[in-house]
């Protein structure tokens, strides 16, 4: 009986860190964009630094190529 306690426990806590890291899974969403600047706004920074991850622009140099391609558009 001693050794059913303990395996029952042990049971019940992985089921319950199962059922946390499924609801933990859930798709995360960046949203600095959004609350930094207005909506037309993030979506060019989000097209600019997609152009920067086409272009294989080092991360050092990307803030300032995002900047600079935004001002453009």
């Amino acid at each position: 009986m001693r050794r059913l306690i303990p395996s029952v426990l042990a049971a019940g806590l992985v089921a319950g860190l199962v059922a946390a890291s499924a609801q933990a899974a859930e798709p995360m969403k960046a949203s600095a964009p959004e609350k930094m600047m207005p909506a037309g706004q993030s979506e060019k920074m989000r097209a600019c630094d997609a152009k920067a991850m086409d272009a294989n622009i080092k991360m050092e140099e990307r803030a300032a190529f995002v900047k600079k391609c935004m001002a453009m558009k």
